[in-house]
C-alpha cells in the first residue's frame, strides 16, 4: 500500500479521506489508518469503521494494534480494534513522540533537562518492557526492524543490533554509515530475508555491517540481474517523492525457493558477505557463493542452521519446491554426526530419490510441528486428533469479556464467538445510557423531552434476551427492599433499583431485562407490598413476569410437578396485593412456567379475569395471552370460542376505578390482536386442512398463515391475499408475511429486494414488501451448525445498506435489518452490529433529528416531537440482541411455534411513546421462547473422504512429497491408535503411496 496526504491506495482499491493521513499499515486481517483526528480501521469486507481520537501528534503500526499520542498529553494509547478495549500507559509525565514502530516494539523520542532520548521498548501498553534508552541529539528519524533500529542523524545515520538471547538491551553491534553525499535525505526500510536492510538517499542500501550496493553505480539492466522488478518500482516511488511508502518489499532476485530459504538460514554476517559478493560481480552466482560460506560455517553454526532446516521440511506442503544442490553441502557436515538427516538432506539436493533413502523414515513424525505443520501428512493426524478433544475446565476470568463501567457483568462468551468486542459492544448499545443526556434547544420545555422519542436509555427490552442468565455479578433477587440484605453486601437487586424512571411501562421493561440477565429463581417477600409506590409495583410486576420467561426457556427439564409448585409459590406470596397489574403480570408469568399443560386451576383463574365486568384492560389483555400460553398447541375448543368472543367486544372497558380524569380504555386493535396470537398458539400443530374464518380480518389473516406455515397450500394462501385498494398497511404486511410463510418458499425475492429499492412507493406498499422480507428472514433461520445461502444473505446485507442511505419508509429498513439479523443469529456478525450502531448513534448527533408532528395518544393531542420513535428504538436493540442472545450461548430455532413467538413480538406498529400500547408492550418480549441453547459439545465422527482426498491430491506429486507424507503418517500410527479414521482407509492410503514411490 501507499499513501499521499488524504489518499491511500491499496491493490485493489483507493481511499480518500477528509484529513491526512498521518501512518496506516495492516493490523491482522484489517487495515488501519490514522488521520489528523481519528482512525479508521478497514475491515476485510471493506466496511469502513471510523474510531475519534484528539488532536494525534505521532503514531506507529504495530502487529496487532496502533500505538498514538495526543496533542499536550502524556499517555501513549494502544488501541486494537473500535470494538476492543483501549489501554493508555504513562511513560515519563513528559511530552514525547513516537518515531518508529514495528511488530511488538516501538521507540520513543523525549526530551527532559535539555537532552534527547530515545527509548527502544518490546511489548504493548500497558505493559512495555524498556529494552535500551540512549542519548542522541540532532535526531531526523529512527526506524526499527526487528532488534535492530536505525538513526538518522543530519550527515550520518546509526545503526545498533541488540543480542536476540537473554538480554536483549545489551548492542551486540553499531555501525555508522556516512552517504556520499554527506546528507541524510531519505531512510527507507528494505524487507529482507536475513537482516535489515535500509534505502539511503533513493539509492543506497546498507545495514550494520555496511554499503550493501549502490544502485546509482548500476544500469537498470544490471540491477534487474538481482534485484526484482516489483523492488525497483518500489524504489522509483520512493525517489519520485509522491507516495509515502512503508517499506520496500522483495528486494533480492532468487532463482529457486532452495537459494530464498538458506538465505533466511545463514548467519546475517555471513549472508551480507554473499550479498556483497553477488551485486559487485554479474559474473557471480548465487549458489557459489552459498556453497562456499557453507563450507566456511563452524560446526555449531552447522548443528543450528540444520535443526531450522528439518523444521522448515516438517512445516511446508510440498517439500519438493526448496529441493537445491546446497542441502547436499550440509548434508557432506553433517554425515558423521547425524547420518538419518544427511540423508535426508541428501535427498532434497538430487533430482531422484536415492534408493537407500527409500529405506529410512526419513520425515518421523514431530509433536512440535502438528499445528503449525501443513504437509498433508500431518493434516490427515491433526483431524485424527481433534475429534477427540476434551471440553477443557473454564479458567477464572479466561473468557471473562467485561471492560464497561456499567452493571452487566457477563459470566463468560462462548469460544464460539472468536471476537469478544462484538459482546462488548452490544453491551454497550443495549445498556442504554449513552443517548441520555441528549442537548436539546433551550426553549424546549422538559415535558417535551420527555416525550420526544428519545427514550432510547429505557428501550430495554433486547437488554435481557441478550443478557440472559450472563449477569455473573449478583446471586440475590430480593424484592421488595429488606434493610437486612443491605449490610455490606453488593450482589443483591432490590426493587428500589429498578425503578430509576418516572414512567410506569419503562420501569416494567427494565425490571424484566434484570430479572432474565440474573441465573437463580427469586425471593419473594410480601411483608411491604401493601405500601409499594405504583411504579414500584410496576417494578416487581416486571421481575415476576420475567422469571416465568426465563423458566420456560432456561429450566424447561423441571417436572410438572416442581413447575406447579414453583408456580403455586409466586401466586400465594402475592394474594395481599390488590394491584391488578401485579396479579396479571403473576398469572402470565406462571402461564409461561406451566406452558403447554392446560393446567385447570390455572385457567379458572384466567377464565374469572376475563368475565369479570371490572376487570381493567391489562388485566383483559394479559389474561388472554395467558390463555394462549396455557393452551399452546392443545387445539382446545373452549378456549377458542372463549377467543373468538373476546375478539367481538367493542366499546369502553369499564374497571373498578371510577376517576373521571383517568385514561378511558376501550377494546381496541391491540386486544383483538392479543386475541388471535392466542388463538394461533392454541392451534399450532393441529394439521388443520380448513381455513379459520374470524369476525376480524387482521385476526384471521394472522392466525390463518401461522396456523398453516409451510403447508404450501395455495388455496389458503389466495384466501389471505389483500385488495390493495382497499385495505390498511397493517393487514397488507400481515397478508404478504403470512402468504410467504404458507406457501414455505423465498421464491421471487430478487423482485422483491428490487421494488424495496425503488423509489416513490406508497406506504401501503412499503408494508407489503416489509412483510414478505420478514417472512423470508423467518423460513431461513439456519439450523444447529448449517449458515445461512449465501447468495441471500449477499443480496439482503446489500439491501440494507441501500436502504440506510436512502428509505423512505422506516418499516422496509428496519424489517430488512431484522431478516438480517434472524439470518445471522447467535453469530454475533459485525457488518450488522455496525448498522445498528449507527441507527442508534444517530439520535445522539441534533442533525439526524427531524421535527415530527404527530398525534400523541397518551396526550390526546398533536405536538411537535424529535428524531427516531421510541419504538424503532426498541426494534433496533430487539434486532441487535438476536445477534448475540445470552452473549452467545443461545440461538433462535425454526420451529412453528418460535416462528409465532417472533411474529408477535415484532408486531410492526411501533409505540410512539413509553406510554403508548401499554399492556400491548408485553409482546414485544415473547421472542425469548424461540431460543434454544447452542450445543457446542465436540462431535466424534468417522472421516471417510479426508485419506481418499489427501490421496488425490498426492497422485501427481513428486516422490519427495509422497515419502514426506508417508513417512509421517506410519510414524505417528504405529505408535497412536486410530481415532476417527477406519484403520482400512489408513491401510490403503499407505499401501497407495508405498506403489506410487517404488
Amino acid at each position: 500500500m501507499k499513501w499521499t496526504g488524504c489518499t491511500l491506495r491499496t491493490a485493489k482499491t483507493a481511499y480518500k479521506f477528509e484529513e491526512s493521513i498521518l501512518g496506516c499499515g495492516r493490523i491482522c486481517s484489517h487495515t488501519a489508518v490514522v488521520l489528523e483526528r481519528s482512525i479508521v480501521f478497514v475491515e476485510k469486507s471493506g466496511e469502513i469503521i471510523k474510531y475519534p481520537t484528539g488532536q494525534i501528534n505521532s503514531c506507529g503500526i504495530l502487529s496487532n494494534g496502533v500505538i498514538y499520542s495526543e496533542e499536550n498529553s502524556e499517555h501513549l494509547i494502544y488501541i486494537t480494534h473500535p470494538y476492543e478495549t483501549v489501554h493508555s500507559y504513562s511513560i515519563q509525565n513528559v511530552p514525547f513522540n513516537i518515531v518508529s514502530a514495528d511488530k511488538d516494539r516501538f521507540v520513543l523520542l523525549f526530551c527532559t533537562e535539555g537532552k534527547n532520548y530515545l527509548n527502544v521498548y518490546k511489548g504493548v501498553p500497558p505493559t512495555p518492557v524498556l529494552l535500551f534508552s540512549s542519548q542522541q541529539e540532532d535526531v531526523l528519524g529512527v526506524w526499527i526492524r526487528g532488534t535492530r533500529h536505525l538513526v538518522a542523524e543530519t550527515n550520518k545515520i546509526i545503526i545498533r543490533s541488540m543480542r536476540r538471547q537473554s538480554n536483549e538491551s545489551e548492542i551486540k553491534r553499531e555501525g555508522e554509515y556516512i552517504p556520499f553525499s554527506k546528507r541524510v535525505e531519505s531512510v527507507v526500510p528494505i524487507k529482507m530475508k536475513r537482516g535489515a536492510y535500509f534505502l539511503v538517499n533513493g539509492q543506497e542500501v546498507v545495514n550494520e555491517y555496511g554499503l550493501l550496493i549502490n544502485l546509482s553505480e548500476h544500469s537498470n539492466e544490471q540491477q534487474l540481474k538481482y534485484i526484482t522488478q516489483k523492488a525497483l518500482s518500489q524504489i522509483e516511488i520512493i525517489k519520485q517523492g509522491k507516495y509515502n511508502i512503508k517499506e520496500v518489499t522483495d528486494f533480492i532476485k532468487y532463482a529457486t525457493k532452495g537459494q530464498r530459504l538458506f538465505s533466511s538460514v545463514l548467519p546475517s554476517k555471513n549472508m551480507h558477505g554473499v550479498l556483497k559478493s553477488y551485486t559487485s560481480s554479474l559474473d557471480s552466482s548465487l549458489d557459489n557463493l552459498l556453497s562456499q560460506e557453507i563450507s566456511q560455517l563452524s560446526k555449531r553454526q552447522i548443528k543450528k542452521i540444520s535443526a531450522h532446516l528439518e523444521g522448515v521440511v516438517h512445516l511446508i506442503k510440498s517439500v519438493d519446491s526448496i529441493k537445491t544442490p546446497l542441502f547436499g553441502e550440509i548434508a557432506e557436515r553433517i554425515k558423521k554426526s547425524n547420518r538419518k538427516l544427511a540423508y535426508l538432506f541428501r535427498m532434497l539436493s538430487s533430482s531422484s530419490i536415492p534408493d537407500k533413502a527409500l529405506i529410512y523414515e526419513l520425515f518421523s513424525y514431530d509433536e512440535r510441528f502438528l499445528h503449525r505443520s501443513k504437509n498433508l501428512g500431518y493434516v490427515l493426524i491433526q483431524s485424527d486428533q481433534s475429534s477427540v478433544k476434551k471440553k477443557e475446565a473454564p479458567v477464572t476470568g479466561e473468557n471473562i469479556a467485561h471492560t464497561l463501567d456499567d452493571p452487566e457483568h457477563i459470566q463468560s462468551v462462548p469460544r464460539r464467538l472468536c471476537n469478544t468486542g462484538v459482546i462488548e459492544e452490544c453491551k454497550r448499545l443495549l445498556s442504554g445510557h449513552q443517548i441520555g443526556d441528549f442537548l436539546f434547544d433551550v426553549y424546549d420545555t422538559e415535558n417535551r423531552r420527555k416525550k420526544a422519542f428519545v427514550f432510547s436509555t429505557i428501550a430495554s427490552v433486547g437488554r435481557g434476551v441478550f443478557l440472559l442468565n450472563r449477569n455473573g455479578q449478583i446471586n440475590v433477587f430480593q424484592v421488595p427492599q429488606m434493610k437486612v440484605f443491605l449490610k455490606k453486601n453488593n450482589h443483591v437487586v432490590t426493587i428500589t433499583d429498578l425503578t430509576e424512571w418516572d414512567s410506569m411501562w419503562p420501569s416494567f421493561h427494565f425490571a424484566v431485562a434484570t430479572a432474565l440477565s440474573i441465573p437463580n429463581r427469586p425471593f419473594i417477600s410480601t411483608s411491604h407490598i401493601d405500601v409499594m409506590s405504583p411504579t414500584m409495583l410496576m417494578s416487581l410486576a416486571g421481575a415476576i413476569f420475567g422469571f416465568g420467561l426465563k423458566t420456560s426457556v432456561c429450566q424447561s427439564n423441571l417436572s410438572i410437578g416442581e413447575k406447579l409448585n414453583l408456580s403455586r409459590s409466586l401466586i400465594l406470596s402475592l394474594s395481599k396485593s390488590h394491584d391488578t397489574l401485579l396479579i396479571a403480570a403473576t398469572i402470565l408469568g406462571n402461564s409461561f412456567i406451566i406452558k403447554g399443560t392446560g393446567n385447570k386451576d390455572h385457567a379458572a383463574i384466567i377464565w374469572f379475569n376475563m368475565r369479570l365486568s371490572t376487570s381493567p384492560g391489562h388485566l383483559l389483555m394479559w389474561s388472554v395471552l395467558s390463555l394462549g400460553i396455557l393452551y399452546i398447541g392443545q387445539d382446545d375448543l373452549f378456549a377458542k370460542k372463549s377467543l373468538i368472543e373476546y375478539m367481538q367486544r367493542r366499546g369502553v372497558i369499564v374497571s373498578k376505578n371510577n376517576d373521571p380524569l383517568s385514561k378511558k380504555e376501550y377494546y381496541d386493535k391491540h386486544h383483538r390482536v392479543a386475541a388471535a396470537f392466542s388463538f394461533a398458539y392454541i392451534t399450532l400443530g393441529s394439521h388443520l386442512r380448513e381455513y379459520i374464518r374470524l369476525p376480524d380480518r387482521t385476526c384471521e389473516i394472522i392466525v390463518n398463515g401461522l396456523v398453516h406455515m409451510r403447508s404450501g397450500w395455495e388455496k389458503i394462501s389466495s384466501l389471505l391475499e389483500e385488495i390493495p385498494a382497499h385495505s390498511i398497511p397493517l393487514n397488507r404486511f400481515y397478508s404478504s408475511l403470512m402468504i410467504v410463510l404458507v406457501i414455505g418458499a423465498i421464491d421471487g425475492y430478487e423482485k422483491t429486494f428490487s421494488d424495496a429499492a425503488a423509489e416513490d412507493i406508497s406506504v401501503e406498499e412499503a408494508y407489503s414488501i416489509a412483510g414478505k422480507i420478514f417472512g423470508y428472514g423467518l423460513l431461513l433461520i439456519p439450523e444447529e451448525n448449517t449458515k445461512p445461502p449465501a447468495e441471500f444473505l449477499d443480496q439482503i446485507t446489500n439491501l440494507l445498506y441501500s436502504l440506510e442511505s436512502s428509505c423512505a419508509h422506516s418499516i422496509l429498513l428496519d424489517y430488512t435489518l431484522l431478516a438480517s439479523c434472524l439470518l445471522l443469529n447467535a453469530s454475533g456478525d459485525l457488518c450488522l452490529l455496525s448498522t445498528c450502531q449507527r441507527l442508534l448513534d444517530s439520535v445522539k448527533c441534533v442533525d439526524f433529528l427531524t421535527k415530527i408532528t404527530d398525534f400523541c395518544p397518551f396526550s390526546g393531542i398533536y405536538r411537535e416531537q424529535y428524531g427516531m420513535r421510541y419504538g424503532r428504538i426498541q426494534h433496533i436493540k430487539m434486532c441487535l440482541s438476536i445477534l448475540a442472545p445470552g452473549c452467545g450461548s443461545m440461538r433462535l430455532s425454526s420451529s412453528q411455534e418460535s416462528i409465532a413467538f417472533l411474529v408477535t413480538s415484532f408486531y410492526p406498529e411501533f409505540p410512539l411513546t413509553p406510554e403508548d400500547q401499554d399492556a400491548f408492550q408485553v409482546i414485544r418480549h415473547f421472542y425469548l421462547l424461540s431460543l434454544v441453547p447452542v450445543d457446542d459439545r465436540d462431535t466424534c465422527f468417522v472421516n471417510e473422504v479426508l485419506p481418499a482426498d489427501i490421496e488425490n491430491d498426492l497422485l501427481t506429486s513428486s516422490p519427495v512429497d509422497k515419502k514426506a507424507a508417508v513417512d509421517i503418517i506410519t510414524s505417528y500410527f504405529e505408535k497412536n491408535k486410530i481415532k476417527t479414521f477406519d484403520s482400512t482407509y489408513i491401510e490403503a492410503l499407505i499401501a497407495h503411496l508405498y506403489s506410487g514411490l517404488l
